[in-house]
C-alpha cells in the first residue's frame, strides 16, 4: 500500500505542477492576446493615418482629397479659360474701337481740311468781290 501512496503523491505532485504549469501558460496567453489587439488597435491607426491626408486640419481619404483637388484644379482651368476668352473678346472689341476711332479721326482731319478749303474759297471770294467793288468805283 505505500506504493499505492507514493503514486498518488507522486500523481497528485505531478498534477499541481500541470495545474501550475496551465495557470502560467494561461496568464501569458492573456497577456499575448492582449498585446496581439493593441498591436492591432495600433496597425488600424496606423493603416488610417496611411489611408487619410489632412487638409486645412480635417483628416480625408485620399480618394476624398484626390476628388477635392481635381475639382479644384478643373475649376481653375475653367476659370483660366473663361479669363482668356474674356480678354480675347475684349482686345478684339478694343482693337475694332481703336479701328473706329482712327477712321473717325481720319474723316475728321479731312472734313478740317475741306472746310478750311472751302473757308480759303470763299474769302478769296470775298476778298475778289470786295477788290472788284473798290476798284470798280475809281475806274469808272
Amino acid at each position: 500500500m505505500a506504493n499505492v501512496q507514493d503514486s498518488i503523491s507522486t500523481y497528485t505532485t505531478e498534477i499541481k505542477e500541470l495545474n501550475s504549469t496551465i495557470s502560467t501558460q494561461a496568464s501569458k496567453i492573456q497577456e499575448q492576446t492582449a498585446s496581439i489587439a493593441e498591436r492591432d488597435g495600433t496597425i488600424v491607426g496606423l493603416e488610417e493615418d496611411k489611408e487619410s491626408i489632412n487638409l486645412l486640419g480635417m483628416p480625408l481619404s485620399k480618394d476624398t482629397y484626390s476628388t477635392i483637388m481635381w475639382t479644384t484644379i478643373l475649376v481653375l482651368f475653367g476659370a483660366l479659360l473663361l479669363a482668356l476668352f474674356r480678354m480675347r473678346y475684349a482686345t478684339g472689341t478694343a482693337t475694332e474701337a481703336n479701328e473706329k476711332a482712327a477712321k473717325l479721326t481720319e474723316e475728321l482731319e479731312t472734313s478740317k481740311r475741306r472746310r478750311l478749303e472751302v473757308e480759303q474759297n470763299l474769302r478769296r471770294q470775298l476778298q475778289d468781290e470786295l477788290n472788284k467793288r473798290t476798284q470798280g468805283p475809281r475806274t469808272i
